[in-house]
């Protein structure tokens, strides 16, 4: 009997701390409880396209586990709460598993020339080159006129050097809220991808 009362409070512990410490999960992470008759308790965790749930279970059982947007299992995990501390670690671990498996949108680069021809060739040959290197980057080629509002959810605009001259004008549509590089020529008129990926990989996207 003492055993099981020190194992209904280590549940209710347990519980409380996950439940408790929402304000310090990422901003972007939805969590909500549900209960499951008077068997257990569930914690349902949604990130991006990522859902995760913990079960407590009566008996003393945690379940944990994390699935994708088609429903795929990408963590599971079953043990019984032998006290918080244990509960803890093996919560730390369900965190770092939820955040770590959420989608990885790719990298969006535009790649811009006047009239679209020659950022359309070079960008077919820079997507080979990436592709190989398993990168994970959008390359979109455009010709300047192509250029408006619907790109700022891009991640960088690259123009071609013989339209550097409009550099000013590219920031302005993208209202200052996509950085904008120009491509040297000894690189654009080369065809050096490698180049030109070099200088890609060089920057820093998570601002």
């Amino acid at each position: 009997m003492v055993d099981e009362f020190y194992s209904d409070i280590n549940l209710e512990l347990f519980f409380q701390w996950i439940v408790g410490n929402q304000n310090k999960y990422d901003q972007k992470m939805e969590c909500f409880t549900t209960d499951i008759d008077d068997r257990g308790k569930k914690i349902n965790f949604i990130y991006h396209n990522i859902k995760g749930a913990i079960v407590i279970w009566t008996s003393g059982i945690i379940e944990e586990q994390i699935v994708d947007e088609d429903e795929n299992m990408l963590f599971y995990l079953h043990y019984q709460l032998v006290n918080l501390s244990q509960g803890q670690k093996l919560f730390y671990d369900f965190y770092e598993a939820l955040t770590k498996h959420q989608k990885q949108f790719p990298v969006k680069i535009v790649l811009c020339c006047s009239g679209g021809l020659s950022s359309t060739f070079f960008a077919t040959k820079l997507a080979e080159l990436i592709s190989l290197k398993h990168l994970n980057y959008e390359i979109i080629p455009i010709g300047f006129y192509q250029l408006d509002s619907s790109y700022l959810d891009c991640d960088a605009l690259y123009l071609a050097p013989q339209i550097s001259f409009l550099e000013p004008k590219a920031m302005n549509i993208v209202k200052n809220k996509v950085p904008v590089r120009t491509i040297s020529a000894s690189i654009y008129a080369t065809y050096n991808y490698r180049g030109l990926l070099d200088m890609i990989t060089k920057e820093d996207f998570s601002k």
